[in-house]
């Protein structure tokens, strides 16, 4: 047989063999950066994993500053040149008058509300009665608008958690008085008018299409929004990529969901919302911090509005982690969720990846590693309070 045509043969199996063998990775990551516990660590130490990631899309939640998002996208742009997020523009970039700093509330705002707070309620014994307290009593806080407000109460929930080890109000009002004017802090955005910032962004190594991007907020009503990134990829099956977090149950927080009767309700319309906006779609892959999980004994898995993951398992939205994984994505060992949740933490599968109709071929899916950082007196803790979760796909 003639050499020239052994070798043709040989490259062109070699070449059918390579790209049958090439695969796509969809990774999400809770990231927990809430501007709560060492999170300039955290973020150094998750800049330092993504870089060396082989994921081709992530979607990142719970990013909440506009700052870090920032710095997040600046840190990452030769291992992911592309992303998204609800402050980018409608050309794919972050503005560049994001270098300016200014309030989310108007002058003197904040501090007319720390000024009632402290004198209206001062002498509340816990921090749920001085919620109470402070939403009964400070009139002023119905006047300041839904972005300022929703920044408010997402700082007031932080400080929460920073102070709940000493359960002390001083702290708490000493927390809130810094935070609420820090350059990390929830009512500090980048830019003179920009989009509300929803925790999200996405990622991503492969080009997106700059006519696809698209930010969607559940319900507008609600205090804290929750919403969904998108954006398609220059592929050739033109796939959707969806990030989005859902809702968590916050009744420890409020009394209820802003024009909802419970929390139950405010996720069952979330999760409604899901379905009816990608039912029937292809080649979607939806991300995230999906807050519903079924309950698996044998796998010690708690579940987590467990009747809404069947809504959605129902409807054709199956999540790969639940599927295959079996392992918990926001675990009890975790020594954040220790700190956060104390005797409350369980074992849940609420992260994941949910493929609709997609036309890779499922390979693998694994939680991804998130390696302890250390601190001194031997206290370690992860670079976030969830695992990440990475799918991958063959790409014919």
């Amino acid at each position: 047989m003639d050499v020239s045509l052994v070798l043709f043969m040989v490259l062109t199996f070699q070449g059918i063999f390579a790209n049958s063998n090439r695969t796509v990775s969809f990774e999400t990551i809770n990231t927990f950066l809430m501007e709560v516990f060492a999170d300039d660590l955290r973020h150094e130490a998750l800049v330092s994993e993504l870089k060396k990631s082989s994921s081709d899309v992530i979607c990142l939640q719970e990013v909440w500053s506009d700052l870090r998002l920032s710095r997040l996208c600046e840190n990452l742009a030769v291992s992911y040149p592309y992303s998204y997020s609800s402050l980018h523009a409608k050309d794919g970039f972050l503005p560049v008058s994001l270098g300016s700093m200014q309030s989310k509330c108007r002058k003197g705002a904040l501090e007319r509300v720390l000024e009632c707070s402290v004198s209206a309620c001062k002498n509340e014994r816990s921090l749920d009665k001085f919620f109470e307290c402070n939403f009964k009593k400070c009139k002023i806080l119905q006047t300041l608008g839904a972005k300022c407000f929703e920044c408010y109460v997402m700082q007031a929930n932080i400080c929460k958690y920073k102070t709940s080890t000493r359960l002390s109000l001083t702290e708490f009002l000493i927390c809130l008085t810094n935070d609420l004017f820090s350059q990390n802090g929830m009512c500090t955005q980048l830019g003179s008018e920009p989009n509300r910032n929803l925790g999200l962004l996405i990622l991503s190594k492969i080009p997106l299409r700059v006519d696809s991007l698209t930010t969607f907020i559940y319900n507008e009503n609600v205090i804290i929004k929750r919403g969904i990134l998108e954006a398609k990829l220059e592929d050739e099956y033109e796939s959707l990529v969806s990030c989005t977090h859902l809702s968590a149950d916050s009744s420890s927080f409020f009394d209820y969901a802003a024009g909802f009767n419970s929390w139950f309700e405010l996720k069952q319309d979330e999760i409604n919302t899901l379905i009816n906006r990608y039912s029937g779609k292809s080649n979607v892959y939806i991300m995230g911090d999906f807050n519903v999980g079924p309950e698996l004994p044998k796998e010690n898995i708690n579940g987590y509005f467990p009747e809404l993951y069947k809504k959605l398992s129902d409807s054709g939205f199956n999540n790969l982690a639940v599927d295959y994984l079996h392992l918990c994505s926001f675990c009890k060992k975790n020594m954040l969720v220790k700190v956060v949740y104390k005797e409350k933490a369980e074992n849940l599968i609420i992260d994941g990846i949910i493929p609709l109709k997609v036309s890779r071929e499922f390979k693998t899916i694994k939680r991804t590693a998130m390696k302890n950082i250390s601190l001194p007196l031997n206290f370690d803790f992860c670079v976030s309070d969830h695992w990440g979760i990475k799918a991958s796909f063959y790409d014919y």
